[in-house]
């Protein structure tokens, strides 16, 4: 049988075959690596190192990474409600603005990469 009638949504990456399961972790990984990079500019530890613990789990491709990532969302004072840089609400009032507007889009980013990987329907 060939290898694109078992994996029909793989791509060639050299000589090794990637497959969607494979990019779709890939993608998580550099939401989350972007997300924790923000996290550390804004000087926000706590959810720096709860997401990092989810990035090792996703590195290494494996289903409780992207479960780690979407347990921070939801319910009341998760990730979900979590501003940024308050530090910098009145001396800085752009850099706080900015700061809250690019979390909220990585925010979303990941949690839509995060679901892709834990809703889907075959491994």
């Amino acid at each position: 049988e060939r290898a694109d009638a078992v994996y029909p949504f793989s791509v060639a990456a050299g000589k090794r075959r990637v497959s969607s399961l494979d990019m779709e972790f890939l993608q998580l990984a550099d939401d989350v690596s972007a997300l924790i990079g923000l996290l550390e500019e804004a000087e926000e530890t706590f959810w720096m190192r709860i997401l990092s613990r989810g990035l090792c789990q996703v590195e290494s491709n494996r289903l409780s990474g992207a479960t780690c990532v979407l347990g921070c969302y939801g319910g009341e004072q998760t990730f979900s409600d979590l501003v940024i840089g308050e530090q910098w609400s009145i001396s800085e009032p752009l850099r706080y603005r900015n700061l809250n507007a690019r979390l909220n889009h990585l925010r979303t980013k990941t949690f839509q990469s995060a679901n892709v990987i834990a809703s889907r329907r075959s491994w």
